[in-house]
């Protein structure tokens, strides 16, 4: 009985498994055939299917816009073009500025070689046309404003330009090129090493002008702006610049002569005397009422050769003008009180018309004569195209006497004719209602019947001791610093340029080029016995 039981129960056991396994497996079968990646393989499950998605922040733009492009891919490798990345993230985003309508796409790749793409088109709009126009440039700044040497880190160029030309590009001295991209309107800012700015510099004649800001129409260059860079070195000495501050002062534009390390022109006066006057006819009679207002200086505890002070403000009259020759002319006579101890050179109401500073005229640009009495005509440029701009500067017959000469050490005292003296400057004044009757008087005083008298070489000589012959000595230049909000007008930086030139060349023929007299050398230098440096600020 139990063995009939046990077989009888073995078999019913083995009838239920086959028909258990014979569904079962139809069941799986159709299974099998609908989800592929559910197949046994081997053991090892197939990759599922790759996907990938692409969209832009924004599918149409203006030339020069950016835009951001991301994506999503799973089951793969994700591929980006443009630019081609082969082994971008799963997911990301980049920033993109096309310079023209482009497609971005990612592809996903599984790595049985089964890919899924997807693809975005960013629609650039190009930029308006503009007519070109040199390019405006409401402020210029430099940071730092001065540097000590070379190589002493980054120079930023701080500017605006609006109105742009076609294109905009920094040139440097040096060669280098530095490209800007076309804009309406931007504020820039180009960080340059120093060490590139001044490529060529030399320590004991500091350089100002190291490149250019040009902008282009087409190939053809229509506006250049100088890049000024103010450098301090051990052979060019930090100086107090005064920025002068007076109801009548309009350009703001100050020289300053040091002399023996003080401040020798500058600071501030309402307070009127022989030499304004002079200085306000002068701006009067040559310029007219065209928008210059006149600093009022004041004469007071005038400096000599045993010390003191003196003060005194003027104008620059923008360097180039008529009226910058004859106030320096005037400012000569102040210079004269300090470099002569002759009663006709140092008092100005005796009328002595010997004016020290026309040596000065050098500074500005204003040549030395080949000779006693002569002028020296001679270009200075003033603008981009050297045919059509420009100014001719003709000295003032007799502007440069004998005196003046022999004091710069530029003629023997063989050769130096009288000077004139006047003996009634009132009579001067009262007939030209001027403290100085005339820039250069000569054969005017007689002519005009002013009283006067001849002073002879000798005098001056037993007066203020012998002058010997000039040495070649050189031009100490100071700094430029250009005050935040203002640029230079296109006068005053030819004039830094050639202030540059002038102080870097030991070539004499660029001075005779320049129309300066080469027998001197460096002449502002000589004529003061190299008392004298020189320090423009625009502020």
């Amino acid at each position: 009985m139990k063995k009939t039981s046990s077989v009888f129960l073995f078999f019913l056991t083995l009838a239920f498994l086959l028909i258990g396994c014979s569904g079962g497996g139809g069941a799986g079968g159709e299974s099998g055939a609908d989800d592929p990646g559910n197949h046994d393989n081997g053991g090892i499950p197939l990759p599922l299917a790759p996907t990938a998605a692409i969209w832009a922040s924004s599918e149409a733009i203006n030339e020069g816009e950016s835009v951001l492009i991301s994506w999503e891919t799973a089951n793969g490798t994700a591929e980006l073009s443009p630019p081609v990345v082969y082994d971008a993230p799963a997911a990301g985003s980049i920033d993109v500025i096309p310079a023209a309508t482009t497609t971005y796409t990612v592809t996903c790749r599984t790595p049985d070689g089964r890919t899924e793409s997807a693809g975005v088109t960013v629609k650039v709009n190009p930029a308006p046309v503009r007519s070109c126009r040199a390019p405006e440039i409401p402020y210029f700044e430099l940071l730092p404003e001065r540097i000590l040497t070379p190589g002493s880190g980054l120079v930023t160029l701080a500017f605006k330009t609006a109105e742009n030309a076609d294109r905009i590009e920094i040139d440097l001295e040096n060669g280098e090129t530095i490209p800007l991209v076309r804009v309406c309107e931007a504020n820039w800012s180009v960080s340059v090493d120093s060490e590139k700015l001044l490529l060529n510099y030399v320590p004991e004649e500091p350089r100002v002008v190291v490149g250019y800001l040009d902008a282009y129409s087409g190939p053809d260059r229509i506006s250049r702006r100088n890049l000024i860079l103010p450098v301090r070195t051990a052979a060019m000495p930090d100086t107090d610049m005064r920025i002068i501050d007076h109801s009548r002062q309009r350009s703001g534009r100050v020289l300053n002569i040091r002399y023996d390390g003080e401040i020798f022109l500058g600071g501030q006066s309402s307070t009127y005397d022989p030499v304004w006057r002079a200085i306000e006819n002068t701006v009067k009679n040559e310029l007219g009422e065209r928008d210059i207002y006149v600093l009022i200086g004041q004469v007071e505890a005038f400096a000599n050769r045993t010390g003191g002070g003196k003060v005194i403000s003027f104008p620059n009259l923008f360097f180039f003008d008529l009226a910058s020759r004859g106030t320096i002319h005037e400012i000569g006579h102040c210079l004269g009180l300090a470099y002569s101890s002759h009663p006709s050179l140092r008092d100005p109401a005796a009328g002595g018309h010997w004016a020290p500073g026309n040596a000065a005229l050098g500074i500005m640009g204003w040549s030395l004569p080949g000779g006693a009495g002569a002028t020296f005509p001679y270009r200075l440029e003033a603008g981009d195209d050297p045919d059509t701009t420009g100014l001719w500067v003709t000295p003032i017959a007799m502007e440069f006497n004998d005196l003046e000469l022999y004091k710069m050490g530029a003629l023997p005292k063989e050769r130096v004719a009288p000077i004139t003296q006047f003996t009634d400057p009132a009579a001067a004044i009262s007939w030209f209602n001027n403290p100085y009757p005339l820039p250069s008087c000569g054969e005017s005083c007689q002519r005009l019947d002013v009283p006067s008298r001849p002073v002879s070489i000798d005098e001056i000589i037993a007066a203020d001791g012998e002058t010997p012959p000039a040495a070649k000595t050189g031009l100490t230049l100071g700094t430029v610093v250009l005050t935040r909000g203002r640029l230079l007008s296109p006068d005053e930086m030819s004039f830094i340029e050639y202030m540059a030139k002038r102080g870097e060349s030991e070539d004499p023929s660029i001075g005779v080029h320049e129309g300066l007299w080469s027998y001197a050398g460096k002449p502002f230098r000589a004529a003061t016995r190299g008392l004298f440096t020189i320090s423009a600020s625009i502020d």
